[in-house]
Formats: C-alpha cells, structure tokens, sequence
C-alpha cells in the first residue's frame, strides 16, 4: 500500500503549513510537493495515509472540495510529465476550444487537474486553439465544467462543452481501420476460392 496522498482540486492559496497543520494528527509527515490545483504528501506509514483519504475525501477546505486518494506508483511515476496513452482513454471527454498560442498540452492537463484525475490532455495540431481532456470519473469532468469554464489560461479564457461522441478515439485509429480492411480482404478472398457447389448428378432415367 501507498504512504503518498494525492489531492486533488486544491486551492491556489494553500500552502506546505495549511497542509501541514490540516494533517498534523495524522502521524509524521516526510514529504508535502504542492502544484498548481494539486499535490502530494507522504507520510512515514501507510495507515496514516489511508486514514487521512478516509477522512478527508470530500471535505471542503480553503472553499474547494478535496480529493484526496492514495497516490498511484511511484514518486516517479507521479511526476512524469505525459499525456496519457490508449490505455488511460476514457469516455469522460471535454473539448476544450479558444486555447492560446504557444499553449501545450501539459500547460493544459494542470489547468483541468484542478477538476481531479485527468487521463489524457492533447491539443490538436491542426488547429491549435482546440483541444480536448479526458477524467478517470464523470464527477470530476462535471466539475471541471462548473468551475473552469472561462477561466484564463496563457492569457485567453478558455472554454468548455462535453464531447457528445463517447466512443473512444482509440476505435478510429489507422491500425484499427487497416486491421479491418485486411480482415475484409482476406474474407473476400477465401469466398471467392471456395469452389462452387455442385449438385448432385442424376443418372439418365432409363
């Protein structure tokens, strides 16, 4: 089990005390890495941790509610800075739209963080301004709606709907189209080998 916390949607004002003094009856804690909407703290042993997620998740602080889960992986994991990949898709999709130039997609899965667990951020390349983000729950991308629509990243308000299209962008993708041609080749293929049916001779009726 994890001793590291996640929490999630987490006040711009708070600080390594407020979160200190939040959880200081909660065992000793080695470690507390603030970012911007998010963070993580470690504490020497695990039960403290899972006692701190029992408690805290959900409970408002500094007027934002908080999501507080065991952290996934390792440190290192944690602070790996990707998109996301197929296995992380999931159907809770927002299209994110007036995006400013120069912004990329990290700058824009911190932003929608504030709202909880994103799974994927991208922008497209094509048009630059748009892009989309995706949450590990419904909850989460209903909130990031709520509360993040219109706020100001790079200098422009972004802004934002849910994709209607839930089918996961993994199902269009070149190797699935191309798996698909060349099972529907090799079909046609083998039905036109097959040798017709014949039908069974008679003899001449004597």
């Amino acid at each position: 089990m994890s001793s590291r916390v996640y929490l999630g949607r987490l006040s711009r004002d708070a600080s390594r005390r407020d979160i200190e003094r939040l959880f200081k009856n909660y065992g000793d804690i080695r470690e507390v890495n603030l970012k911007s909407g998010f963070g993580f703290v470690e504490f020497a042993d695990e039960r403290d941790a899972k006692d701190v997620v029992y408690d805290f998740h959900g409970r408002n602080f500094l007027g934002e509610r908080l999501i507080v889960e065991l952290a996934r992986g390792t440190r290192r994991h944690d602070e790996r800075r990707t998109r996301g990949n197929d296995r992380s898709r999931s159907h809770y999709r927002l299209l994110v739209e007036n995006i400013a130039p120069g912004t990329n997609w990290q700058d824009l899965k911190d932003m929608m963080r504030k709202a909880g667990e994103v799974t994927f951020a991208d922008i497209s390349r094509d048009r630059p301004s748009e892009g989309i983000v995706e949450f590990h729950v419904r909850d989460d991308m209903e909130y990031a709606l709520k509360k993040l629509n219109d706020r100001e990243l790079n200098g422009q308000r972004v802004q934002l709907r849910e994709d209607v299209n839930k089918r996961s962008h993994r199902d269009d993708s070149p190797e699935r189209e191309e798996s698909r041609d060349r099972r529907r080749i090799k079909s046609e293929s083998r039905s036109r080998s097959r040798s017709p049916v014949r039908s069974p001779s008679r003899s001449p009726a004597r």
